[in-house]
């Protein structure tokens, strides 16, 4: 009788034994993304192929349940640069905020002696002018000034420090989008497996905070793109490049080979192709092709919206 039991306990502790090794190897809960839109709420939802690589591999969005929505138009995979919960920036812009510097010339020059926003200034011949001239600038942004990203960074702070140790965190913005995650990261108690500014401007519509901000040590891989092609930000022409770099294991930095602008360079081809594939060696994953959700509709903010746009972070709210 003896044996019978000990040949039973045996057979029991080999089968529990064989169950328990045939249970996925990999049971740690699947990556994050937070993709950050800039001024106007444009543009990572117009990273198509990024947002559908990043869906097949495996990734969650949260914003879209942090918004209650239902993942059906790829601008609900996206957030505003400055919430993490709302559904848009929340409040109304100018989208060709130079028509405020145009105005501050006009009246710079009907009334040069009347303490106009631009006095001193009356007799510069253009716009192009006038965005290089940091003071016309400055005078113009103390003008419009409005906005703070101050919600985004105690929204994302507190659902990042939240999360598992072990998840993988991947954070994507443009414009002011970029800004403010490259604002939220050093505060971050979390790791950062990818961290990716593109053209990121700062609140006086230039990069010259790019060269304050700093890539903390909790950043593994920071990739950084902007363009030199055309205006906006205003001081396009200088590198974007951040000085002060710590990523663990590399800061890639340089200016794009798209030769585009701002608002469009978010959507070129080769900029996801090449930010898919390094996440994808990063997570050592292959693409999870059976839970491939359908395909969003392409529903997001024109180009042609934005063509003449320069977007000033914390300004041109009504």
């Amino acid at each position: 009788m003896r044996s019978i039991f000990r040949c039973f306990v045996i057979t029991c502790a080999f089968w529990s034994a064989s169950w328990f090794h045939s249970l996925p190897a990999n049971a740690s809960e699947p990556p994050v993304a937070i993709l950050v839109d800039g001024f106007g709420d444009c543009c990572t939802n117009r990273m198509h192929r990024l947002i559908d690589g990043l869906r097949g591999l495996g990734v969650e969005f949260p914003a879209i349940q942090a918004r209650g929505l239902s993942g059906s138009d790829y601008t609900d995979f996206t957030v505003p640069w400055n919430s993490f919960s709302g559904i848009n920036q929340g409040f109304s812009v100018d989208l060709d905020p130079q028509t405020h510097v145009q105005q501050a010339i006009k009246d710079a020059a009907s009334s040069p002696g009347s303490g106009s926003l631009l006095g001193g200034f009356s007799s510069l011949a253009n716009i192009q002018d006038s965005l290089a001239n940091p003071n016309i600038i400055e005078k113009v942004m103390q003008k419009v000034r409005k906005g703070s990203d101050s919600q985004f960074v105690e929204e994302v702070s507190a659902f990042v420090n939240a999360l598992p140790k072990d998840r993988k965190v991947i954070l994507i913005g443009h414009s002011f989008g970029a800004d403010s995650i490259m604002e939220v990261a050093p505060k971050l108690q979390h790791s950062i497996l990818f961290l990716g500014a593109i053209d990121a401007v700062g609140s006086a519509g230039q990069r010259s905070l790019n060269r304050k901000r700093k890539v903390s040590a909790n950043v593994e891989y920071f990739f950084n793109r902007w363009q030199n092609d055309k205006v906006f930000p205003f001081d396009y022409r200088k590198s974007g490049s951040f000085k002060n770099c710590s990523a663990s294991l590399k800061c890639d930095q340089r200016e794009s080979s798209s030769d585009v602008g701002h608002v469009d360079l978010p959507a070129t081809e080769d900029l996801q192709v090449e930010m898919l594939g390094i996440i994808k060696e990063l997570l050592g994953e292959k693409p999870n092709t059976n839970s491939v959700a359908s395909e969003p509709d392409k529903k997001d903010v024109k180009p042609t919206d934005l063509l003449n746009s320069t977007p000033l972070k914390n300004l041109f709210g009504n």
